[in-house]
């Protein structure tokens, strides 16, 4: 692979990988002297046993202070430079442990990088608090638990394949009737919301999402007929309680 198909593949990887990065929020509610709650929303990396991790990203300073220390299991105090102390709190399990950085990008504080989480094999989220010294509560972080693994499926007409890295394209005919599956490890299948077929040696353009119930449409399916050196499959995929996950692998042809 020469260097712009490196580069080109490198940026269609990045775009279809599945996601595990941070996603911010905040909402403005009424709530006692500070008049409102800052609410924050990541995502966790996948399940590691009874743990999850997660990178915290930018919590409009809800993580940032000084001489940080730990309270309890569960409880981590924050005293601010103004002599404001804060407190995290995570009622729904321990908070293992957590890795405290100064961001030299931008603002050169020092806050709360990322916490190692335990949490119950049935929680698909969980939430941490941060309150004043006088328990009021200043703001809210939900963390979305990534499942260990999402599995993606190719059903073709009745019989289903699953999708890896080193399974080659598929043999199909335009008259196929094909559709895109992602099955989480806990068996919930989840709803596909758009898909796609994109060739790795074709142009960016061709990245098109199709939203048909997961069907590919006329333009995939030559994608798979005639794949050239390989082709990408994703699509995009939201379970139950409407959290969206983005899964894809990459095909090679057969020499």
């Amino acid at each position: 692979m020469n260097d712009m198909n490196r580069i080109v593949s490198l940026i269609i990887g990045c775009m279809l990988c599945f996601v595990s990065v941070a996603q911010d929020k905040s909402v403005n509610e009424p709530q006692g002297e500070s008049n409102k709650i800052i609410q924050v929303e990541f995502r966790s990396e996948p399940r590691n046993g009874d743990t999850i991790h997660v990178k915290c990203g930018y919590a409009f300073g809800l993580l940032n202070g000084v001489f940080f220390k730990r309270e309890s299991e569960n409880v981590i105090k924050i005293p601010s430079t103004s002599y404001k102390d804060r407190y995290l709190k995570y009622e729904g399990g321990e908070i293992v442990h957590c890795t405290i950085s100064q961001d030299k990008l931008f603002s050169g504080r020092v806050g709360i990088d990322d916490l190692d989480l335990t949490v119950k094999p049935t929680d698909k989220k969980v939430t941490l608090t941060v309150t004043s010294k006088t328990g009021e509560l200043l703001g809210k972080i939900d963390v979305l638990i990534t499942p260990k693994k999402i599995s993606l499926y190719m059903k073709i007409n009745k019989e289903m394949i699953e999708l890896t890295p080193s399974l080659p394209v598929p043999v199909i005919k335009m008259d196929d009737v094909i559709r895109l599956v992602a099955i989480t490890d806990k068996g919930e299948v989840l709803t596909t919301r758009e898909c796609y077929v994109i060739k790795l040696d074709g142009p960016m353009c061709e990245i098109v999402p199709r939203t048909n119930g997961g069907e590919l449409c006329v333009d995939d399916k030559d994608c798979l007929i005639n794949p050239g050196r390989g082709v990408y499959v994703g699509g995009e995929f939201e379970d139950k309680d409407g959290v969206k996950y983005r899964r894809s692998e990459l095909l090679m042809a057969e020499p």
